[in-house]
């Protein structure tokens, strides 16, 4: 799975084949770098499934859960430039947040 993080624009995420879990969650960030984060909806998604998420409801993670099926390819589709603006990681184990710079894809998975 992703790190759990913000987009800043819509996004839509669908898999083209295998299956992907997708994760959104509520999230409320401190300036002190703590965040409150709970599982707002988790979903395995398979061909013909669509997530969207629109802002500010866009905090998110998914990937592949080994044993639920075969590895996704799935098609994502942003709202926005990533290279434009400041987006934000999430650790909910942590309960942490860290800015990421324009451009910046995160850590890559936990």
């Amino acid at each position: 799975m992703a790190y759990t993080h913000s987009r800043h624009c819509w996004v839509a995420i669908a898999p083209v084949r295998g299956v992907e879990t997708h994760q959104r969650w509520d999230a409320v960030r401190y300036k002190d770098g703590r965040a409150d984060l709970r599982l707002g909806d988790e979903r395995a998604l398979v061909p013909g499934d669509v997530v969207t998420l629109v802002p500010p409801r866009d905090v998110h993670n998914h990937g592949h859960v080994t044993g639920t099926g075969p590895s996704p390819y799935s098609l994502i589709l942003l709202g926005n430039d990533m290279f434009l603006f400041e987006r934000q990681e999430y650790d909910p184990e942590r309960g942490t947040w860290r800015a990421l710079a324009p451009g910046d894809p995160g850590r890559p998975n936990r």
